[in-house]
């Protein structure tokens, strides 16, 4: 109801919602309006967050207005963003304006990104930035984060990059994996990699577990795989935990067994 309010006077109805008790069904008005209130009229959505009590209300409604306004001026967002507090909500706007920004120019947002000083900030933007590019290119995508410097930043971008090509055209996903050089990255993305394609093709998701450099994080992931796959399928889950070599007899008992 508030949405079409606004869609055919939204005017009167912001005016209405500013005269609201400062409470949770505010915040929830706020909410439903703040994408079409951050398209129609950015410089007044934005002021609005600005008195709002810092919380979740607040850095959801600025990730909204971050959003819009990023597919239509980045730079203005940017500059807004960048007056905030530091805090949650201009976390969360940077990564909105940078994301949204990268699904209309990815490259301009990776720049700006590569170029911006190594803190939790610029973390958060490289994931954001990754994410959004991978939707439409994640070969491209992926070429710009083996660029950066190794941190766990890179490590995240790539398992993010990893699950959604797994999700997109896994046998390309496993091509690019297979030409990774051994290290964090990499186990990063194998690791998401086979995660994403569990369900769909369990017996090449613990190929990919397996194929995990630390020793660590490939026990847990050949468990994790196996797990799933007892659930969904358990004649043919069986029958590859008893193949498992880098299993003990008690893992295998163990993972037979559970439910």
């Amino acid at each position: 109801m508030t949405g079409q309010w606004y869609n055919s006077d939204p005017a009167a109805a912001i005016a209405w919602i500013k005269a609201l008790p400062d409470d949770e069904s505010k915040n929830r008005i706020v909410q439903s309006i703040s994408y079409s209130w951050a398209r129609n009229d950015p410089q007044a959505a934005a002021a609005y967050a600005l008195n709002m009590p810092t919380g979740d209300a607040q850095r959801n409604f600025v990730s909204q207005i971050s959003n819009a306004w990023g597919s239509s001026d980045p730079a203005k967002a940017l500059a807004w963003v960048g007056q905030l507090k530091d805090g949650d909500a201009k976390n969360s706007g940077f990564s909105s304006v940078l994301g949204s920004w990268a699904a209309n120019d990815p490259k301009a947002a990776a720049a700006y990104v590569s170029a911006m000083p190594q803190d939790g900030t610029r973390d958060a933007a490289i994931q954001s930035v990754a994410g959004r590019w991978a939707n439409s290119n994640p070969d491209a995508a992926a070429q710009w984060v083996a660029g950066l410097p190794d941190s766990n930043s890179k490590n995240n971008a790539y398992a993010n990059i990893a699950s959604q090509w797994g999700r997109q055209d896994p046998y390309k996903a496993s091509a690019w994996l297979e030409q990774q050089p051994a290290g964090p990255a990499r186990d990063a993305a194998a690791r998401a990699f086979s995660n994403q394609i569990t369900s769909s093709d369990p017996e090449s998701a613990c190929a990919w577990a397996e194929n995990i450099g630390d020793a660590n994080s490939r026990k847990n992931q050949v468990r994790n795989v196996l797990s799933r796959w007892m659930r969904s399928d358990p004649t043919a889950a069986a029958a590859a935990i008893q193949k498992r070599s880098t299993l003990s007899d008690e893992e295998k008992t163990a993972l037979l067994n559970r439910k």
